[in-house]
């Protein structure tokens, strides 16, 4: 989950769990500026059922308060990125009422291994190894992260087999499918066009240079298209 700032525009957003592709079509003037929790963090600052907010995108201000509209006051006031991001912690660590210091402990602690293993952990191993029965982990999970641990565990494989692939450029899409634990290439291909909106095949094509204009919030950093949210 994401807070978004568009400091230019004088917009801010809170983006929950996607499980579909968000397009994201730059303007000359936009000035984004983002904070992208791990998964469950954001209870940690946010008294929300995250599961409310899966796929959608809010006004901060319903999530934060007035508190929302003071940080976009202090971003505009300076351009320079160290100074935004101490106002940034300033509100999250300080000033901001935090509902749940810390976050739910087992939900993080979840979240961390399903990164650690690319998402090829099952459901009931993954209850055992935060202490939890599994419908109380499930219910825990699908609060605090916005979906439920299995699809927790799809997108993240999604993001590895993305990873593997911007790292490698001429790396064939079945290697890619493979690494990442796909049964085979289409099942790969299926889900990478559920959550990027397109094949594989094309989404490489347009990184390559076409479409260039075009960001996805799904891109990783360093990427010509990224979008920081």
């Amino acid at each position: 989950m994401d807070f978004l700032f568009d400091v230019a525009a004088g917009t801010a957003h809170l983006v929950g769990t996607m499980t579909r592709p968000l397009r994201v079509r730059r303007a000359a003037s936009m000035d984004l500026l983002g904070i992208r929790f791990r998964p469950g963090a954001i209870t940690a600052v946010v008294d929300l059922a995250a599961a409310e907010l899966t796929d959608s995108i809010v006004p901060l201000g319903e999530a934060v308060g007035p508190a929302a509209g003071l940080l976009l006051e202090r971003l505009r006031a300076t351009t320079a990125s160290l100074d935004r991001i101490a106002a940034l912690d300033r509100m999250l660590l300080v000033e901001a009422p935090r509902p749940s210091p810390g976050g739910d402990a087992a939900v993080l602690a979840a979240a961390g291994i399903l990164a650690g293993r690319a998402g090829a952990v099952r459901v009931g191993e993954l209850a055992a190894a935060v202490g939890l029965g599994r419908r109380q982990f499930e219910r825990r999970f699908l609060h605090a992260v916005g979906i439920p641990p299995k699809a927790a565990a799809r997108v993240i494989r999604f993001q590895a087999a993305l990873a593997r692939m911007l790292a490698s450029p001429d790396i064939s899409l079945s290697a890619v499918a493979f690494s990442a634990g796909y049964h085979d290439q289409a099942h790969f291909t299926r889900d990478f066009g559920a959550f990027a909106g397109e094949a594989p095949g094309a989404y490489r094509a347009r990184r390559a240079g076409r479409g260039a204009h075009v960001a996805f919030l799904q891109d990783t950093p360093g990427s010509p298209a990224y979008v920081q949210a």
